[in-house]
């Protein structure tokens, strides 16, 4: 309240608990209490029944009293107070008011990567919607519904995602509000590693987009799709590529998030979709114009183009238009920076050199709520580590620290892949019974064949191969050596031109034959 007589009123008696010592003056016209129990004490004063309106007058009147600016510096405080007061609530427009800014204080919170905090303030707004609200203020609903599924996502909670995917699925009367649904629906099952669901999911919904994506494709197709790429590439320079218009068509750029996301799952588990994918979502590009998903896409262009065809110096060029593209959209998306930094220029820089660049991948997967890539960038950021000469017993912990990271964040599928970096780095160590087979009490190797087996990941299983020769090499076993790289003679395919894995696995496959 800003009437002067109240003022004058209010701070006299501020001026007296301070006196008494219970209160003390900060910067500016501000009082905070000496000591939080003396708080508690203040506020246990307040009978019971009527701490609820004690926090809606609060709310009330600093909702009404602060400018636009003092109302997004203190956004939090005043949510939280009307919250604590929302069921005294009675006016209709009120209550929508509210669950207004709940939304923006979800979304704030999530900007700040306080997503817990973010799904605390949307769950409050998605309580006071009534079920008139899905006609009436259909909209807040569904953005409501939607964010608060995404920060479930975040935060790890499966389940709970899908609780609110399902109701606006169910809500929902056209494709277009149910894309952010189907999206998140996507994510949550390519996280889980359930990718049959996630890929029946994207496909269904991108045909609707315009997109039409086969389930299973044949060599030939990818070679066709590579030359049509090719083709609209031809003579493109890199100032070219990233000067193109911007994308603006809805349904392309829509369609864009959804290659942008499948392209993960199908590298682990749906490799022989992996580059048809990466080749259309560029040609959307070249065609339609780019966007900020255009990145991701570029770059993991130049990672199949140093892995596939080999021409590492072209691959560099695709990765630095993809760097360019994200700074032009000033997008902070891990995954760009994982194909730039975990696969392209390890090719032409030194090993070394891009382990803090993928720390800073890890970094801004976890503070954007990519929590999937931040793992995977950390598994990256490990295995670069092992193959640089890092200090295995320090490297040990810090595969154990990010591993219990992993489990707390339900990313099991990076556990796996951890799992069997771990169980290298104990045999290095001499902590294990047999130096040359993975198995330990991190894992063992036949169970993870049979898991790589299962899920169809080529990627997993021709990653254990390689590490056990190498084991093999290092401790004498030249023979076995031989056999197992021999076995793993996809690996530059099933690796998509992983550098450490891809060149060490030539320079020791090629000892073991030769001794």
């Amino acid at each position: 309240d800003k009437d002067p007589c109240h003022t004058i009123s209010t701070v006299n008696a501020l001026d007296v608990a301070v006196a008494e010592g219970l209160m003390s003056k900060v910067a500016g016209p501000a009082y905070r209490f000496s000591h939080d129990q003396i708080q508690s004490a203040a506020y246990m004063l307040i009978p019971e029944l009527e701490r609820g309106s004690f926090h809606l007058k609060i709310g009330r009147s600093l909702w009404q009293h602060a400018t636009l600016e003092e109302m997004d510096n203190y956004l939090f405080i005043v949510v939280d107070q009307l919250c604590r007061g929302y069921g005294l609530i009675s006016d209709q427009d009120e209550r929508i008011r509210l669950a207004k800014m709940c939304l923006a204080a979800g979304q704030k919170a999530a900007e700040m990567s306080a997503f817990l905090s973010a799904s605390a303030y949307l769950q409050s707004g998605i309580g006071m919607m009534r079920e008139d609200d899905w006609e009436l203020h259909r909209q807040l609903c569904f953005n409501l519904y939607n964010f608060c599924a995404e920060m479930m996502f975040v935060l790890g909670k499966f389940d709970e995602v899908k609780v609110y995917v399902e109701v606006v699925i169910q809500r929902g009367k056209t494709v277009r509000e149910k894309l952010q649904a189907f999206y998140t629906s996507v994510q949550t099952s390519g996280s889980q590693g359930n990718t049959t669901d996630a890929f029946g999911t994207a496909i269904a919904v991108m045909c609707h987009l315009g997109e039409s994506v086969p389930t299973t494709v044949t060599q030939l197709q990818v070679q066709g799709e590579l030359l049509k790429t090719e083709a609209l590439l031809h003579n493109k320079s890199e100032d070219e590529l990233q000067g193109l218009d911007v994308m603006t068509s809805i349904d392309k750029r829509e369609a864009m998030r959804f290659y942008h996301l499948l392209t993960g799952y199908a590298y682990q588990e749906r490799r022989e979709l992996f580059s048809f994918m990466v080749c259309r979502a560029v040609q959307l590009s070249l065609t339609y114009g780019v966007c900020k998903e255009s990145a991701l896409c570029f770059g993991v262009y130049g990672l199949l183009i140093c892995g596939l065809l080999g021409d590492t110096a072209r691959g560099y060029r695709f990765g630095r238009v993809a760097l360019g593209l994200q700074q032009r959209f000033k997008a902070k998306d891990c995954r760009v920076f994982l194909a730039v930094y975990g696969f392209i220029d390890d090719w032409t820089n030194p090993l070394q050199s891009s382990l803090p660049c993928l720390e800073q991948t890890i970094s801004t997967g976890l503070s954007t709520g990519d929590n999937e890539f931040a793992m995977c960038s950390a598994q990256y950021y490990l295995s670069t580590s092992l193959a640089s000469g890092k200090p295995l017993g320090a490297l040990k912990n810090e595969m154990n620290e990010y591993g219990t990271q992993m489990l707390d964040l339900n990313q099991n599928l990076m556990y796996v892949w951890n799992r069997l970096l771990r169980q290298v780095t104990c045999n290095l160590l001499g902590e294990s019974a047999n130096p040359v087979k993975l198995v330990g009490e991190v894992m063992d190797e036949e169970n993870l064949l049979h898991l790589a087996g299962e899920k169809g990941s080529s990627a997993l299983r021709s990653a254990l191969y390689f590490y056990r020769m190498w084991l093999e090499v290092l401790f004498g076993e030249y023979e076995r050596a031989a056999e197992t790289g021999a076995a793993n003679n996809n690996v530059e395919k099933d690796m998509m031109g992983r550098f450490p894995v891809v060149v060490n696995h030539a320079f020791y496959n090629g000892l073991s034959i030769l001794v």
